[in-house]
């Protein structure tokens, strides 16, 4: 239960987070755009987002439901 996430770097106080939804899992949504602006948003949230090959490069950071997808799909 829960979630626990981990930073890929260190982080500064005053710095801005942010997560990308494919690290999570989203489950059965429709399509939506995402509006953060960060610089290197995917812009498309899609439900099988974490089963895309971009996902490999955050290796371990992902939940433990996206890497029991992925597994199972033998990504």
């Amino acid at each position: 239960t829960g979630l626990n996430l981990t930073a890929r770097r260190p982080i500064a106080a005053g710095n801005e987070i942010t997560i990308d939804y494919a690290t999570l899992g989203v489950g059965p949504v429709t399509p939506f755009v995402c509006t953060c602006g960060a610089a290197n948003c995917r812009q498309w949230i899609h439900p099988d987002d974490y089963a895309q090959d971009f996902v490999r490069r955050y290796g371990e950071h992902v939940s433990d439901y996206v890497r029991v997808k992925r597994a199972a799909r033998a990504l």
